[in-house]
């Protein structure tokens, strides 16, 4: 494998040995003789996987790209995700970038975020975390929590379908 379908492997499988075993089962055959396995094979394996969608999905967020988001979000609802499991999501991928943003401001560097702050992430994504987090603010994530909010109260109180709440949510998030 080349390093770089190495990283995408990791990002992109569930993290223990029996998932792993079984996507490394899918590529072998996918990729039979050849000798070298390369990103593209990782992604046309995984590509759907469910922890490869969700990394996607925060990819996407990340870098405020809304048309990649939003067909991430829409992988993820046909893969049986429910609307509330998303704006979970939505809350954590937000929580943490607002973690590393306070971090930042107090002066934490990025080696000691990485090791210590953002623990909750595989080890293989927490530096791209850090790098996603350059293009937010502190005043952009409050406007950001506080449309997360409104959001939850709206798929409490209204009959309005939370697909589409949630993706307004999402434009609105990425807009802010």
């Amino acid at each position: 494998m080349t390093d770089k379908a190495i990283e995408e492997f990791l990002n992109r499988i569930e993290l223990d040995y029996y998932n792993a075993a079984n996507e490394l089962t899918k590529l072998d055959l996918l990729t039979r003789d050849r000798t070298t396995i390369t990103e593209e094979d990782i992604m046309q394996s995984l590509g759907t996987t469910r922890s490869g969608t969700l990394i996607d999905f925060y990819r996407a967020l990340g870098r405020k790209q809304a048309k990649q988001a939003i067909e991430a979000m829409e992988k993820m609802l046909f893969a049986d995700w429910k609307p509330l499991q998303i704006l979970f999501q939505l809350t954590r991928f937000y929580f943490n970038i607002w973690k590393i943003l306070l971090l930042k401001k107090a002066h934490i560097t990025d080696n000691e975020i990485v090791s210590k702050y953002i623990t909750d992430f595989h080890p293989n994504q927490r530096r791209e975390f850090l790098d996603l987090s350059r293009y937010y603010n502190i005043n952009a994530l409050e406007k950001i929590f506080a449309l997360l909010l409104e959001t939850d109260q709206q798929f409490k109180l209204t009959v309005a379908e939370p697909q589409i709440l949630l993706c307004n949510c999402l434009l609105k998030i990425l807009d802010a």
